[in-house]
């Protein structure tokens, strides 16, 4: 038997099967066809639900929020700006040196735009929902 455990809101929170978990099925999980049950695990592009009349649906993953894309931009800005780091140290080494050559102390500058451009992209009018990335330098 195969049955499927939602919480309070109607989400899909567990699946469950006797063959796998015996007696020890939550109380609240509702017995369903073994051909619903796989349809929620193959499935996976939406967020099963169980509708007040008992029926079981699935319905569309919502569009994320404006405070995740900008957790998600912020967190690719950040590994950017770690791999902008590992080119313009050694470049600033040369430079302060004064080993550098006129090859290197241009990659410098442009690194260093890339940086300044990385760190502006909340300036964009339709930032987090559209982000026009800065390409790294060649």
């Amino acid at each position: 038997m195969f049955y499927i455990e939602f919480d309070a809101a109607g989400l899909l929170i567990g699946r469950y099967t006797t063959m796998i978990h015996g007696e020890s099925i939550p109380a609240g999980a509702v017995q369903v066809e073994e051909t619903v049950f796989a349809q929620t695990i193959a499935e996976t592009d939406g967020i099963w639900k169980c509708l007040p009349d008992g029926s079981i649906v699935k319905t569309p993953v919502p569009p994320p929020t404006a405070d995740e894309l900008a957790l998600a931009a912020s967190s690719d800005r950040r590994a950017l700006l770690a791999d902008a780091a590992l080119h313009i140290a050694p470049l600033a080494d040369a430079v302060e040196l004064g080993t550098a050559t006129e090859q290197e102390a241009a990659a410098l500058l442009a690194w260093k735009q890339y940086r300044v451009d990385l760190s502006r992209i909340e300036q964009q009018p339709e930032y987090p929902h559209s982000i026009e990335w800065p390409q790294p330098p060649d």
